[in-house]
């Protein structure tokens, strides 16, 4: 049913099924496999989320449909479900193909509906700011388990190096979305100034 809503032609429909997908991810994300022991219960769903998700990412699809599934992405990336580097990068293709948004949006003069062109790319800032923050929680970062999350992992066995996986999906993308942080971060900044700093705000 969230498949067929995400892919729907109809805009509103569309953002049902991706909300609808991403409250799937959060709820069923570590549920394991009763008839597969050592696997999880959405692993044999990864091919409907990514072609429910890849429409969403064209050149003509609206920004509240792209930003909605932008964080579908980054929960699905940090859920853990993919298990490997092929199976991470099916999704993490999309949200490569979403940073040719950035630098559209940044360099055209025609911008209809500034407001949502900005919700667009914040999303897409945050969703990879959230994969990067998994990527490296994974990557021998991660604070010291207890014993019950160790006995967790050997249940549903190990992932292939996810935190270094991810790193190396994200790693060549880190120059192009450091500045585009960076950039938000001092929009943000300027927007926080108190009311006797407001001649400092661009005009």
């Amino acid at each position: 049913m969230a498949f067929m809503a995400a892919t729907s032609d109809c805009d509103p429909l569309r953002l049902e099924g991706l909300q609808t997908l991403h409250q799937i991810i959060d709820k069923f994300a570590k549920v394991p496999e009763p008839e597969f022991p050592g696997h999880l219960l959405l692993e044999q769903f990864q091919a409907q989320v990514g072609a429910a998700l890849r429409p969403a990412f064209a050149p003509e699809t609206a920004s509240h449909v792209t930003a909605a599934a932008c964080q579908v992405c980054s929960a699905w990336i940090g859920s853990g479900v993919a298990r490997d580097l092929n199976d991470l990068r099916r999704v993490h293709q999309l949200l490569v193909s979403s940073l040719a948004k950035l630098q559209r949006v940044s360099n055209s003069p025609y911008i209809y509906n500034e407001s949502l062109a900005t919700l667009e790319r914040l999303s897409i800032l945050k969703a990879w700011a959230e994969v990067y923050i998994v990527a490296m929680t994974g990557n021998d970062t991660e604070p010291h388990k207890c014993e019950g999350d160790i006995d967790s992992d050997r249940e549903f066995g190990d992932f292939e190096s996810r935190g270094e996986s991810l790193l190396i999906l994200v790693q060549p993308e880190l120059m192009s979305l450091s500045r585009h942080w960076l950039a938000a971060l001092k929009d943000h900044a300027l927007l926080s100034l108190p009311p006797e700093f407001a001649s400092q705000l661009p005009h």
